[in-house]
């Protein structure tokens, strides 16, 4: 029996890996955290769509509708574009609906590492999970205008000189961007 399941998934990987694509894409996203508990005083909640970033992505699409990606850069700015930080780590799978050639709904989960401060001094250690849904608009058979909800789970454990430990249950980001398959 576990020969059967291993031979029946390797031909599902080399059946979707042979017509599959290495993608690209960068997005400007926007979120808020509204809901914060913490087991310390200090931590303020920020408003609706106060986090602004730019964000690179690079991702592999199988054919049978998953696609596996990483952020590999993203660069949260201030509201007021004086102070930026950089996070890095976050995985994806997702699961494409193929409707026609043009709409693609897609739904998918991630974890990440989240969290140093842009001078590279460690502001916090955290870790993230997220739900994600999202349609792509092909406007070309390799171009998609990518439109993205994701809703972020998080946790911190370290937050500069203190040992406190926050978690959040209630952020949400919006994705907007573009991706190319080679």
């Amino acid at each position: 029996m576990k020969k059967l399941i291993l031979t029946s998934f390797a031909a599902l990987m080399f059946t979707a890996a042979a017509d599959a694509s290495f993608y690209i894409s960068g997005y400007v996203r926007t979120g808020s955290n509204e809901d914060v508990n913490t087991v310390s005083a200090g931590y303020t909640n920020q408003t609706l769509f106060d986090i602004t970033a730019l964000d690179a992505t690079v991702g592999y699409s199988f054919k049978n509708g998953l696609r596996l990606e990483a952020d590999v850069f993203s660069m949260n700015l201030d509201p007021n574009f004086g102070n930026f930080s950089f996070n890095l780590g976050m995985a994806r799978a997702l699961y494409d609906i193929k409707v026609n050639d043009k709409i693609v709904p897609y739904f998918g989960v991630g974890i990440g590492q989240a969290g140093w401060e842009s001078v590279g001094t460690v502001e916090s250690l955290g870790f993230m999970g997220s739900l994600v849904g999202g349609v792509a608009f092909y406007v070309a058979d390799n171009v998609a205008i990518d439109l993205q909800y994701s809703r972020l789970m998080t946790a911190t454990l370290l937050s500069g000189n203190s040992q406190t430990v926050n978690y959040s249950d209630g952020a949400n980001e919006v994705r907007l961007g573009m991706r190319y398959h080679f």
